[in-house]
């Protein structure tokens, strides 16, 4: 083992690439915890990997767990009690480890975060691989870099020959004897996807139980569609999904999943005031202009849902506007994060015009700050934004890249986030002016806009929804359906004025391209709907007092 002098002299850290106290910890405690992550690394992943001038600690911790290890044939990683003795072996007199200069203290720290805190979820497994593997595919170029710089390398076809094998012996940590074969050897014992609702109960409905991890869904529409509502609703009820079922399981909120929104248009304001109106019911207005009931001075429809309490029976009392904002926010706050790439925030500008790229360096960064936790679904507004973003950055032509840019962007997605993460996504996708040649209430199909089908190409669950009417009816076509079976067009109803998009399918129905109330078909919707209300029809929403029910 060489010195600390020799580890830390100026050859030897131009060949390492630089790496970080958290990230190493991050690494082992993985690694230590879960036999099955330690395995797929072991070999592959060496002390002199983690050597940094800042933190020796962690390549002293992970050179005992491989001698542990190797010593018992790769039975067993060791626990706390084992690594102390295995390390004891490296101490002088005095405590300090003779080829490291690593004191006591400084370890038995280490060990207490690593060994002391409850394990991380093996569903970040693929996480922690992948850090491991990006980690040893940067060292090792590193160090051929050094290697080439200088003098003439007589024996560099050699060095080039190694090194390929290197990288490709780090590109198959990971991997298993079923990696090229058609199918796994336990495919009777594989778990079945079971579809997770979405919340939304007209996709619930469309997509037979809703979306599977790893799978994307595309939605497209014109300008002015709620696409951007729907993202909302979208991440709103994953992160109330995830934070219910960890409570029902744990007895707490702590490490729920977290839902992730993406904005590349909608900058944070709007989209938390979106979010928050949806969540506490609250109109939208209300929100934006911090203009909230208090419990002294409740609003006609407050006053009129306790006085529906009361006369069942029920001794509670129905909460104000501030008190359920104030409540859903704090629930959103857990575990619902926002990657804003409208240009707002400063910190992700650089990563807005790399599309994918930028989004997966973003996701990483951001799961690394909450210690790596599951996702439960990722929602993007949208894919013409990002991809015009990228021809902004690059200076290169829309007119001849933009289709291609948005078509390939689901496929890289689903490559480099979707399935990688183990988690859903839905992508939005605005129309271009092709779509408003319709007229409202037209009965959407992917022929509508010309960068449909090449958008759907690679789309899991595709939906179109078209212009709305003047009553804000709009219909939702399923035009992409590869697990599911087809299903009939919808009636929806956008209330942008509570930022939620409503099933209406029960009052309205699609004949000859044209919505029309189900109580009398040959009335055709042509006005406010306040002005075509057929006698006899339930309206689907109330609005005496100025809310829906």
């Amino acid at each position: 083992m060489p010195s600390a002098n020799q580890q830390y002299d100026d050859n030897a850290s131009s060949r390492r690439i630089a790496v970080t106290p958290e990230q190493s910890a991050r690494m082992m405690h993985m690694l230590l915890r879960h036999k099955q992550a330690f395995d797929l690394v072991r070999g592959q992943l060496l002390p002199e990997h983690l050597i940094s001038a800042e933190d020796p600690v962690h390549s002293v911790i992970w050179e005992c767990a491989l001698a542990f290890a190797e010593a018992w044939d790769g039975a067993l990683i060791p626990d706390k009690s084992w690594m102390l003795a295995e390390l004891s072996l490296l101490r002088d007199s005095n405590g300090v480890f003779v080829a490291h200069n690593v004191d006591t203290d400084e370890l038995d720290d280490a060990l207490s975060k690593l060994y002391d805190t409850p394990a991380p979820p093996i569903a970040l497994l693929s996480v922690a691989i992948s850090d491991c593997r990006m980690h040893i595919e940067e060292h090792i170029q590193k160090e051929v870099q050094f290697e080439c710089t200088g003098e003439f390398r007589s024996d560099l076809p050699e060095l080039l020959r190694s090194t390929a094998d290197k990288l490709i012996g780090a590109q198959g940590i990971g991997s298993t004897d079923d990696e090229f074969r058609i199918g796994s050897e336990d495919w009777e014992n594989e778990p079945i996807e079971i579809p997770r609702p979405t919340g939304i109960d007209f996709f619930d409905d469309m997509l037979e139980g809703g979306d599977v991890a790893g799978e994307i869904s595309g939605f497209i529409g014109p300008y002015g569609s709620c696409k951007t509502t729907i993202s909302c609703m979208l991440a709103v009820q994953a992160a109330r999904q995830a934070s219910a079922r960890q409570f029902i399981e744990t007895g707490s909120y702590e490490g729920a999943p977290i839902s992730i929104i993406v904005s590349w248009e909608d900058p944070r304001k709007s989209i938390f005031d979106r979010c928050l109106a949806y969540a506490a019911e609250i109109e939208f207005k209300s929100i934006f202009n911090k203009k909230l009931s208090t419990a002294d001075d409740r609003k006609p429809y407050e006053l009129r849902r306790q006085r529906e309490m009361d006369s069942n029976g029920s001794n509670g009392v129905y909460p104000c506007e501030l008190e359920r904002a104030r409540a859903w926010f704090k629930m959103l706050n857990m575990n619902l994060r926002l990657i804003d790439f409208s240009g707002s925030t400063e910190n992700m500008r650089m990563y807005a015009g790399d599309m994918h790229k930028g989004l997966e360096i973003a996701i990483k960064r951001l799961l690394q700050k909450e210690g790596n936790p599951p996702i439960e679904r990722i929602v993007i507004d949208h894919a013409s934004a990002a991809a015009k973003r990228f021809c902004e950055r690059n200076n290169k032509d829309m007119n001849n890249v933009l289709r291609h840019l948005i078509s390939a962007f689901p496929r890289n997605l689903t490559a480099q986030i979707g399935q990688p993460l183990n988690c859903p996504i839905w992508l939005m996708h605005q129309a271009n002016t092709e779509v408003l040649k319709h007229g409202a209430g037209h009965k959407p199909s992917m022929a509508d806009a010309s960068e449909c089908k090449s958008f759907f190409e690679a789309i899991n669950s595709g939906f179109v929804i078209n212009l709305p009417t003047l009553e804000n009816l709009c219909v939702l076509g399923y035009v992409k359906h590869r697990r599911t079976s087809g299903k009939p067009n919808r009636v929806l109803q956008i209330r942008g004025d509570f930022a939620c998009v409503q099933d209406a399918d029960r009052l309205w129905t699609i004949e000859n391209n044209q919505i029309i109330s189900r109580n009398e078909q040959r009335r055709v919707v042509t006005g406010p709907m306040s002005e075509v209300a057929i006698a006899g029809s339930t309206a689907l929403f109330d609005d005496s007092d100025g809310i829906g029910v």
